[in-house]
């Protein structure tokens, strides 16, 4: 018999938009495991991607998701975001909208229990994981509004300015930590799930750990670790990607970034013993990603 609290999040009308896009137009077996969990917890699932999807790749996925909309390959996650909610068009009769993508394998646990402990909380919008550089914003790989904010006249002014931009960076300052510092100036509440400063970790072990990075990542022209990491505080730290494994086995961390799999420091059968020794995730999934390597 389950108790009140495990079915509270399903009492919540709750819509997820979810961005793909994949380079051999398929939607690959740890993104139906994503939509297949995220699905448990959603009402509705708007599946939009930037690949050319065949009707095949599609029949995978149409029992899960309520909508498949495919689009050009432009503007990246934040415009298939954005494609989503104007599909929906009147968010109103939503509790929460959760916008994800796939650049994340997960999840590694299963999600009820995370929206269970953030319904408990006085919080407007959350997300896995909070990054001050270069100023406080909730990272957008996985983000969750709750009815305060979807109703909002910030939120909504928001996504009516959302155009096609194809500068990374340019999308990140805009659109990724603007909206989140335009929700932290309307005075909405936030909270992650994993801590924003809050670790029992010395800055001795943070600069170990990052100093250990950058040793085996300089020799690489393509290497996205620079010197200058090795000074930042932990409140600019990509949590998600420098302290992965700690976050796995001291907070949940409910999901990997893909890139991870490409970084030279990374030893790829180490990865593998961490997902089975500490998650719920079948680790053969990250096998897809690896192979593109």
């Amino acid at each position: 018999c389950c108790s009140a609290q495990s079915l509270k999040v399903y009492k919540m009308k709750t819509l997820a938009v979810f961005a793909h896009y994949d380079y051999d137009n398929e939607v690959k077996e740890y993104v139906i495991y994503y939509l297949t969990q995220l699905k448990l917890i959603c009402d509705e699932i708007i599946f939009v991607s930037t690949s050319e999807l065949k009707e095949k790749e599609c029949s995978q996925i149409s029992s899960i998701c309520s909508e498949i909309i495919t689009r050009g390959n432009k503007g990246h996650d934040f415009y298939s975001y954005k494609v989503g909610l104007d599909y929906i068009g009147d968010l109103s009769p939503y509790e929460q909208v959760i916008l994800c993508n796939d650049s994340c394998i997960g999840p590694l646990f299963d999600l009820e229990a995370y929206f269970n402990n953030m319904n408990e909380l006085d919080v407007d919008f959350w997300g896995v994981s909070a990054c001050a550089r270069p100023f406080l914003h909730i990272q957008s790989y996985f983000l969750v509004f709750n009815r305060t904010v979807i109703n909002s006249i910030v939120f909504k002014d928001f996504w009516q300015q959302v155009n096609v931009l194809n500068n990374k960076d340019e999308i990140v300052m805009n659109y990724e930590v603007g909206l989140s510092q335009k929700l932290l100036n309307a005075d909405f509440q936030w909270s992650t799930i994993v801590p924003h400063k809050e670790y029992k970790l010395s800055a001795c072990s943070l600069l170990q750990r990052k100093l250990a990075i950058y040793i085996q990542e300089y020799k690489f022209s393509n290497s996205r670790f620079s010197w200058k990491n090795l000074f930042e505080p932990l409140v600019r730290v990509d949590k998600s990607i420098s302290l992965f494994d700690y976050t796995i086995k001291h907070y949940k961390m409910p999901f990997i970034k893909k890139s991870l799999l490409k970084d030279h420091w990374i030893n790829q059968q180490e990865m593998k013993r961490l997902l089975e020794d500490h998650t719920n995730f079948p680790s053969y999934l990250i096998d897809e990603v690896l192979c593109k390597k």
